[in-house]
């Protein structure tokens, strides 16, 4: 028999949740449904997905990857069935963002696309550069934000803005002391907090930073702004991050600008070959007009 969606369900919700007395209770389900439900998708799969053990289930490698497959599939049954509601006539807008952009974008455009559009439901997902790109592309969102640089020829770009770098020091660091503008050359051989690998805004920095002969030592890696301020104030260290995207209340940390500007579009992607819905194009539009304090005038093109 080919898997079913019931034994996804209670796969996907089992490892969300972490045990399954608390997934039975988010499907209304009894506990003993739920391990039939795991036990017959592990013989359908052929795949060990739990080890058993006194403390449980313990998901196994193979658990782990197929996860990340399986919520890509729920992600895209929830797209379609927001299709389902646009269609019985309420207008939608999903949009997938970097989540170093969720600060500027949600004060800056998110806040006025909402007042100018009462009737428009909002979907906002924060994600990686990468899955944001790929979400685009499968069609699970609309609009895509993030920093340049996007190349993909099935892809459309616009770019409505641009973003500096902005540096945050430990407020008893010798570099806090000056309320200048920090050169590269002064992060040399500091303790410093990283964005993953796979970000594009770390690949940018350290570009700059090779240039510069500068190789600062890095300590942590992050994933958001939020985890690289929380890092820097604990190590203590310094971070690089998009300016717009300073958390707020950052304790123990100040912020300074840093010279020369290591600066970055923010672009907006759409498929290149989907028409816009209205409502799509009204916050190309809103986003085109300004936002993010862009310093030239947006323009658009296809990624190749």
């Amino acid at each position: 028999m080919p898997l079913t969606l019931r034994q996804l369900e209670a796969f996907h919700t089992l490892m969300s949740v972490g045990s399954v007395t608390r997934a039975a209770v988010v499907m209304g389900v009894s506990q003993p449904t739920v391990s039939r439900l795991i036990a017959d998708m592990e013989a359908e799969t052929g795949l060990l997905l739990f080890d058993r053990s006194s403390r449980g289930l313990q998901p196994t490698p193979e658990a782990l990857a197929f996860d990340t497959e399986v919520g890509r599939a729920f992600a895209g049954l929830s797209h379609l069935e927001s299709v389902a509601r646009a269609m019985r006539g309420s207008a939608r807008l999903s949009i997938a963002a970097t989540p170093s952009l969720l600060p500027e974008f949600t004060d800056g455009l998110l806040a006025p696309f909402v007042r100018s559009h009462p009737g428009v439901v909002l979907s906002l997902d924060d994600q990686t550069t990468r899955r944001t790109l790929e979400w685009v592309l499968a069609s699970q969102v609309d609009l895509g934000l993030t920093f340049e640089p996007v190349n993909h020829p099935e892809l459309a770009v616009t770019v409505v803005g641009r973003m500096d770098a902005a540096c945050l020091i430990p407020k008893r660091h010798r570099l806090a002391r000056s309320r200048g503008p920090i050169a590269l050359a002064e992060l040399a051989g500091e303790d410093f907090v990283a964005f993953k690998p796979d970000s594009l805004f770390r690949q940018q920095l350290e570009r700059r930073f090779e240039g510069a002969s500068v190789a600062p030592k890095v300590r942590a890696e992050a994933r958001t702004t939020e985890a690289a301020a929380l890092l820097a104030s604990a190590l203590p260290a310094i971070a690089v991050i998009p300016s717009g995207a300073v958390p707020r209340g950052s304790e123990g940390l100040v912020a300074r600008r840093i010279e020369p500007s290591i600066a970055s579009d923010i672009v907006v992607v759409h498929q290149a070959s989907r028409p816009l819905s209205s409502v799509a194009r009204d916050f190309l539009a809103l986003a085109g007009a300004g936002w993010a304090s862009s310093a030239r005038e947006p323009a658009r093109r296809t990624a190749s």
